[in-house]
């Protein structure tokens, strides 16, 4: 090999070597961009549904009591303890029960059966028991649980549509950034009305919620929250 081929060969070896090291730093430079845009945008998204949930999530009294044989037409519980603007919704094996607070007890219609009650200040009645001269029984059971009452998702996905700003700030969302929530119930129902979004990358999220419906039913929906 002559000297002119030599130098041809390491002329293009260092050539090849400063196409490979223009494109290992083009790489790292797309990387690193989008790495850190990124990753904040993640944790963001991770606040966001911890804070959703937060709210969303309530802590009420869940009475329970089980009678097969009474000829009594209603029983009287004592409260667990006082709340203002407590509730009660009642519910059996099938179907939802009439009750009623009176004074410093609960009224609950005699079923026969398994009787579960709910107790809490968020709750809305719509099954009011009227009767009277009902048998004092002792609960099975009374404990806090937490759940997702359905007027909890009314009310976050209200404030969302009129709000707005102060859900923001209550959800701790970024003031450079922007959120949306929708909401799906099983049966096709949707709240939250988010046709088109900008032409920026979205960080969104799915949650399947187990949450207590009005008629004192647990059900499922998904709720949809996206950040950009």
């Amino acid at each position: 090999m002559n000297l002119e081929d030599k130098k041809g060969s390491q002329v293009s070896m260092v050539i090849s070597f400063i196409i490979f090291v223009v494109a290992i730093i083009f790489i790292y430079l797309i990387v690193s961009v989008s790495i850190p845009k990124s990753e904040p945008t993640k944790n963001v998204l991770d606040n966001l549904e911890g804070n959703v949930l937060k709210n969303l999530n309530s802590e009420i009294w869940v009475l329970r009591y089980h009678e097969n044989f009474s000829s009594a037409t209603c029983f009287s519980f004592a409260k667990p303890e006082p709340i203002t603007g407590g509730q009660t919704v009642a519910i059996n094996d099938t179907s939802s029960v009439a009750s009623s607070i009176s004074g410093n007890g609960i009224l609950v219609e005699n079923t026969n059966g398994t009787i579960k009650i709910y107790y809490s200040s968020i709750l809305e009645n719509q099954n009011n028991f009227t009767g009277s001269g009902c048998t004092h029984a002792v609960l099975d059971s009374a404990r806090k649980e937490n759940v997702i009452p359905e007027s909890q998702i009314l009310e976050m996905m209200s404030n969302f549509s009129n709000n707005y700003t102060s859900l923001k700030t209550k959800l701790e969302v970024p003031a450079s950034m922007d959120f949306d929530l929708t909401f799906d119930y099983l049966n096709g129902t949707k709240l939250g009305n988010s046709d088109s979004y900008p032409s920026t990358e979205i960080y969104s999220r799915e949650l399947n919620l187990f949450f207590l419906s009005e008629n004192a039913k647990n059900e499922e929906g998904k709720l949809r929250i996206r950040v950009w």
